[in-house]
């Protein structure tokens, strides 16, 4: 298990590649996490070509924050999990006698919407939402700490706060980008758009309120 590479450099592609040809190594299953590794081409095409088993399993995976439906397994078992609807189909009478049936029950979904707003995603942010009803100032640093060296290492401390803060006041409403990036003093729309492509913020749910 190799834990939380960050940027993959062409010396850390060369050894890997050297050992899974040439040593014991290669007849291993190797696991490498890390927030880089999506976007290397270099470490994929070396590592990954000739070198990543014969299986038809997926061979890279990106692991997302718990989705609401995960975070109601975790925590609230005795709510029902409707099965997803397009929204589209909205209107059909099917799913009308599907909400029917859980009319008694929306209160506790709703509590559930706005704790798993309160906390967002990440299971270490629900498992401690879930125990003591809030995420620790502890976890909130470590994950300050860790969007601080990964989003945006060449900016100010303030620049994530400021980033996120953002996002969080708009969530609620279709994202002007323009305005936003604006807003938060970014150069132009394309710097900003970059900035949450690059590192996902928006579709990982680090935007939603962890304080």
């Amino acid at each position: 298990m190799l834990r939380a590479v960050r940027a993959p450099r062409r010396d850390t592609v060369r050894v890997l590649k050297a050992a899974r040809d040439s040593t014991p190594f290669g007849d291993d299953t190797v696991v490498a996490t890390g927030s880089r590794w999506i976007g290397s081409d270099d470490a994929l095409g070396s590592l990954l070509a000739g070198r990543a088993g014969t299986t038809d399993v997926r061979r890279v995976r990106q692991v997302l924050p718990m989705t609401f439906r995960d975070f109601l397994a975790a925590t609230r078992a005795d709510l029902p999990r409707l099965t997803s609807v397009h929204p589209g189909d909205l209107q059909l009478s099917s799913v009308r006698l599907a909400l029917e049936g859980i009319r008694f029950d929306v209160d506790g979904y709703d509590l559930a919407w706005q704790e798993y707003l309160s906390c967002g995603g990440f299971p270490r942010a629900v498992a401690e939402h879930a125990r003591t009803g809030a995420v620790s100032l502890p976890y909130l640093r470590d994950l300050e700490a860790w969007l601080r060296s990964d989003v945006d290492p060449d900016s100010s401390p303030e620049s994530v706060p400021i980033l996120l803060a953002g996002l969080a006041e708009r969530a609620a409403s279709p994202l002007n980008a323009t305005k936003v990036a604006l807003a938060l003093g970014y150069a132009n729309r394309q710097t900003f758009d970059r900035r949450l492509a690059d590192r996902h913020l928006c579709r990982t749910g680090v935007s939603s309120p962890t304080r």
